[in-house]
């Protein structure tokens, strides 16, 4: 078996990813995905070429990064190209034997998983993995999840597109049951629930964590068309547009103590920042929910720029991702990321002097999101510390270009409380405080 080292940087980083990894080239060392999992040991990362790979792949406790070329070279068009096609034999992915935070998935179009039970399209059981920049699509459940199932775990699930996805029973986009992921700028659209929770379904004792996410024309035959049983979730800067359902077509709530925020919600819902005004998507019929703006040749700017929370900034302005000057844009093309998926990578621009921004969500659980910004490169440190000083962890060490960057610091087994994350850049010293 052929192996090499290689570093990967990208405008997303993953905590406690190694900052070198063995690499495991597919199809050239192994035939298939899965022969490639089975073959690596943890902290390896497997690398799929281009094509349609007709297989159904379980992790099976491997502590490692999946990924297409999109994880090396950060060109997004290698996501519809890289396919896993569960041929309507299971479930197309299969994370369910306690993988880490280190574990993540990138870069793939998911499709045409076809299962009894849970999880269509990926099954996520007792592990907290990374879901990130996939396209989720096609996937059958007979009860739950047909695009993705999350039971008793706590993943990482960032800037997917999740559509046309169908479930006999509950939550077809994401279906949450006892868990509690970080669920942020994914597009949610033309998912089907037989029961309810078209786009989403929270239940026993699920906190979800919804930042900046898009939750359209979702169909759930009971309730909660865009989401179902919100429960101690919390959502902020989100959309809720053009879901249907017989009960609460955009959210149905069965109580708890849910935070909903700065998100634009049809037929309205109290909470500071919410609106109830279409958003004005670009071009809806045709795939395209990027918000609309005159200074991107549009004939009305949309009400959901500039609207989302005030903690929150747009890390780029483009006409393909947030348009906020002030704070950031509601939906999945606002807030702290910056490039979409499924659309050719645009020029990036480089700030103008360093920052540190405001983690968020805070307070959160579990997991929250630190972005930082460099004018130039640097030698950067990002550390944690309690409250009484002692340092917790070291997220980031060493060189990194000039840009904007985030991270997501997953606490594990951390006791509730304060907080704070310093940051090192050159000269460039900064302390912000955080309630986990």
């Amino acid at each position: 078996m052929k192996r090499a080292y290689i570093f990967v940087l990208g405008l997303v980083v993953f905590a406690r990813f190694p900052a070198s990894a063995t690499i495991i080239n597919i199809p050239d060392d192994y035939e298939t995905i899965q022969e490639g999992i089975d073959a690596s040991t943890d902290g390896d990362t497997v690398l799929v070429q281009p094509g349609t790979y007709v297989e159904n792949i379980n992790f099976n406790g491997h502590n490692i990064v999946l990924g297409s070329l999109f994880l090396t070279t950060g060109d997004t068009s290698y996501i519809s190209q890289t396919i896993i096609d569960g041929d309507s034999s299971g479930s197309v992915v299969r994370i369910e034997n306690h993988e880490d935070s280190t574990t993540a998935i990138t870069g793939f179009t998911i499709q045409n998983g076809y299962i009894n039970s849970m999880g269509g399209g990926i099954e996520c059981r007792f592990s907290n993995p990374r879901i990130v920049r996939n396209i989720i699509k096609e996937n059958y459940a007979l009860s739950h999840g047909g695009g993705i199932s999350c039971s008793g775990c706590n993943p990482i699930i960032m800037n997917n597109v999740i559509v046309r996805n169908t479930a006999g029973g509950n939550g077809c986009g994401i279906h949450c049951w006892n868990a509690n992921p970080v669920i942020a700028n994914n597009l949610i659209v033309d998912n089907h629930a037989g029961a309810g929770g078209g786009g989403i379904g929270c239940f026993m004792i699920s906190g979800p964590v919804i930042i900046n996410n898009t939750i359209a024309r979702n169909l759930a035959d009971r309730g909660g068309g865009g989401i179902w049983g919100v429960g101690l979730a919390i959502i902020k800067n989100s959309i809720f547009w053009g879901n249907v359902a017989p009960e609460g077509s955009q959210i149905y709530s069965q109580g708890g103590s849910s935070d909903i925020s700065y998100s634009d919600i049809q037929g309205g819902w109290e909470g500071e920042g919410n609106i109830d005004v279409d958003p004005l998507f670009r071009d809806p019929e045709n795939g395209d929910y990027h918000l609309m703006s005159t200074a991107c040749g549009d004939p009305y700017d949309s009400p959901c720029i500039d609207a989302g929370h005030p903690d929150i900034l747009d890390s780029l302005l483009s006409c393909d991702w947030g348009l906020g000057e002030l704070r950031s844009d509601m939906g999945a093309y606002g807030g702290g990321d910056s490039v979409t998926v499924g659309i050719d990578q645009h020029d990036i621009p480089i700030p103008q002097m360093f920052s540190l921004s405001q983690n968020y969500p805070n307070p959160f659980n579990a997991a929250t999101v630190i972005r930082y910004a460099l004018p130039e490169p640097a030698e950067v440190k990002i550390e944690i510390f309690d409250i009484l000083g002692r340092k917790v962890e070291t997220l980031i060490e060493g060189e990194q270009p000039a840009g904007y960057h985030q991270i997501v610091w997953d606490t594990g087994d951390l006791s509730s409380g304060i907080y704070f994350y310093r940051i090192r850049a050159g000269n460039y010293v900064r302390t912000n405080k955080m309630i986990l």
